[in-house]
């Protein structure tokens, strides 16, 4: 993975100044977890050697392969989906912090959790990766967290 490039940090909301009130801004338009999904994915594919990209495609991404940018998958049981309780078309959940992170799945691989954590502690998945490779979960769970701001 390139250490060398600055990730740009991607926003789940969007910010507009408003153009009643010089110096104000308006109320954030919140994007939908699809939007921030294909944001990140652009942008780790930045950082992320060709031969990795493959891995990501998958119909229960509910994205196009324009909205990825990859190739087909090259392992049959890897993925990085939208957690199974979220529509991707919802916004983004609100949230005081997010939090990366990789989990061994024993036999399964492991696993790459991209949560959301309100000021009261709860937590709610948003993205889940399943790798083979530990080492890439981890590059990966380290991206995230760079350019979502976690």
């Amino acid at each position: 993975m390139s250490k060398s490039k600055e990730v740009q940090r991607v926003e789940t909301a969007v910010w507009a100044p408003d153009p009643e009130r010089p110096g104000y801004l308006l109320p954030p338009q919140t994007k939908t977890v699809r939007q921030v999904l294909a944001e990140l994915n652009r942008e780790l594919s930045r950082h992320i050697p060709m031969a990795y990209q493959g891995r990501w495609v998958t119909p229960e991404s509910g994205l196009s392969a324009e909205e990825w940018g990859y190739v087909e998958p090259v392992l049959h049981e890897e993925y990085w989906v939208v957690a199974h309780d979220l529509s991707p078309s919802e916004p983004f959940p609100p949230y005081r912090w997010i939090a990366c992170y990789v989990v061994t799945g024993g036999n399964e691989g492991y696993y790459l959790h991209v949560d959301v954590i309100n000021s009261e502690g709860e937590r709610r998945m948003v993205y889940l990766g399943k790798f083979w490779d530990q080492l890439m979960a981890l590059e990966l769970s380290g991206l995230c967290t760079r350019i979502l701001g976690a």
